[in-house]
């Protein structure tokens, strides 16, 4: 290792430039495979609700196809020769185009009228719990209680946000992962909407529903939130998903901010039932989705790991390490 004050010596830059090369390549290399996560399962989906319903053919439905086309194309263009910048704009296309996706699913899901899931997911909740989950919190029904409800449903940006900036700073081999496990969620929670679309309690069951006290600031946030709404977009939920993703993920890897994470996500689930705008089966769902797509890329191993933060070799002499040696690490 350098020790302090030395300045380095041709091999050991050579052997850090090729330790940062092989860096860009493990994250390049995840980007890709994500890419494909996300899109292969989406375009899978839209073809079996097209099957199924051929109304939904039109316009939006190939404005969709080509995107995912492009999508896919796209990120594999921009990572042929990966360096800092390319990962990076990258990562602003994957944020851009799961907005972008959940706006078509919208697009395409109600042009026209057909099938939704709502009675079967609200039989399912009827099953669990013999009533609608929501009514067990009627008696706290209160101004302040559903203002809090709304501020913690609301959180779900916050959430989202800081999964794609945590690694993004600083590149190394989690920021690959990251988006892998994140694009993985978003590719099933998307193929759910497709398959199962259900509009959620608050417009599937209106008419049963407890009704809820707001206050002015709960009704304003509460209304919207109900503009956002797709109509297609209750099971699973992608809320509870993202969720318990960013708890797992931050608890594995910054487990001090996983603390502070823990009030807005118990308020975000407790919203999301309290205010009627998913199933309790949603949630679980949803949950259970999130949780498996954070394990599942936590627990890869790869030839390449690398902490991109923190470039040190990995042999006690530097002058051991050739430039052509393919480094392996743990």
């Amino acid at each position: 290792m350098q020790t302090p004050g030395r300045p380095q010596s041709s091999l050991e830059r050579a052997a850090s430039g090729q330790l940062v090369a092989a860096s860009h390549e493990a994250i390049s290399s995840d980007l890709r495979r994500a890419s494909g996560w996300f899109a292969i399962p989406l375009l899978v989906a839209s073809l079996i609700r097209v099957v199924m319903e051929p109304q939904y053919l039109g316009a939006c439905f190939v404005v969709w196809i080509v995107c995912l086309a492009l999508y896919v194309v796209g990120i594999r263009w921009l990572l042929l020769q990966p360096d800092t910048g390319r990962i990076r704009a990258a990562l602003i296309v994957n944020f851009s185009v799961i907005n972008l996706c959940y706006a078509l699913i919208g697009c395409m899901m109600n042009a026209s009228p057909g099938w939704r899931a709502d009675r079967i997911l609200n039989a399912i909740d009827q099953t669990l719990f013999g009533r609608d989950p929501a009514a067990l919190f009627q008696n706290l029904n209160s101004t302040w209680i559903s203002t809090l409800a709304v501020m913690g449903y609301s959180s779900f940006l916050v959430f989202f946000l800081y999964l794609f900036l945590a690694e993004a700073f600083v590149l190394s081999r989690w920021t690959g992962r990251l988006q892998m496990g994140l694009l993985r969620l978003y590719a099933m929670g998307y193929s759910g909407y497709l398959l199962f679309p259900a509009s959620g309690p608050l417009f599937g069951h209106q008419g049963a529903l407890s009704p809820i006290i707001y206050s002015d600031v709960s009704a304003s946030l509460n209304d919207w939130l109900v503009s956002c709404c797709l109509g297609v977009d209750a099971w699973p939920s992608l809320h509870a998903g993202v969720c318990i993703f960013t708890l797992i993920w931050t608890r594995y890897r910054y487990p001090r901010v996983a603390l502070w994470f823990s009030a807005p996500a118990a308020g975000l689930m407790f919203g999301a039932v309290y205010l009627h705008y998913h199933y309790f089966f949603d949630m679980i769902t949803g949950a259970a989705l999130g949780a498996a797509c954070a394990y599942s890329v936590l627990g890869l191993k790869s030839e390449q790991v690398i902490e991109a933060a923190d470039w040190k070799l990995s042999c006690d002499n530097p002058m051991d390490l050739k430039p052509d040696a393919r480094v392996s690490f743990k």
